[in-house]
């Protein structure tokens, strides 16, 4: 292997805001949907925050409840056609994630296919970058959000990988530093 082939595999754990969003079709733009409009932060808001509290539940049975009871709510969205205008919107999350120019792994609140494509929207503090990702797996864990997700780029242009490569390989060296200074702290102290 190469150094640009070995480069794309550099992996950094990092806390990034991070959404995914399945694949969609080509939205439908239904007449009067402007009158919603001035309602999509809120519900995009209230969407963030139905998330949240499945994630934190304590009782699976309560939790699987207000998932369902969410999708109900999606599809309405969907019958009074603003779900469309909803899937524009992106909302984010801030997590732990482990990314490289190849891939990502984090958790979430619900369980993808093997091979279903995601669109991934990451926050970086050097800029945004949304990224065709496939499902490798997805995996059941303990904590706050069920499942751990692991993705790959397969269609990563040679620009975003470097993007990402970058930012990975200045947090690793933040992350030297730090350790760096401590050691030095430690051996004065």
């Amino acid at each position: 292997m190469d150094d640009d082939q070995r480069r794309r595999f550099y992996r950094i754990d990092d806390r990034l805001a991070v959404s995914v969003r399945r694949e969609q079709g080509e939205a439908n733009e239904l007449g009067g949907i402007e009158r919603f409009r001035k309602y999509d932060e809120t519900l995009v808001a209230l969407e963030q925050q139905i998330n949240t509290v499945i994630a934190s539940a304590s009782v699976p049975e309560l939790a699987e409840f207000m998932r369902l009871l969410n999708c109900k709510y999606d599809y309405l969205f969907d019958a009074v056609g603003l779900g469309d205008e909803l899937a524009k919107r992106t909302v984010y999350r801030e997590t732990d994630i482990n990314i490289s120019g190849s891939g990502a792994a984090f958790t979430v609140p619900e369980k993808y296919q093997v091979d279903e494509t995601l669109q991934l929207a990451v926050k970086f503090p050097e800029g945004e970058k949304t990224l065709a990702a496939n499902v490798v797996r997805c995996d059941a864990v303990d904590g706050d959000m069920p499942y751990m997700l692991y993705l790959d780029f397969p269609t990563i242009t040679l620009e975003d990988q470097e993007f990402i490569i970058r930012h990975v390989a200045l947090r690793q060296g933040e992350m030297l530093a730090r350790r760096r200074l401590e050691r030095e702290a430690q051996a004065s102290g």
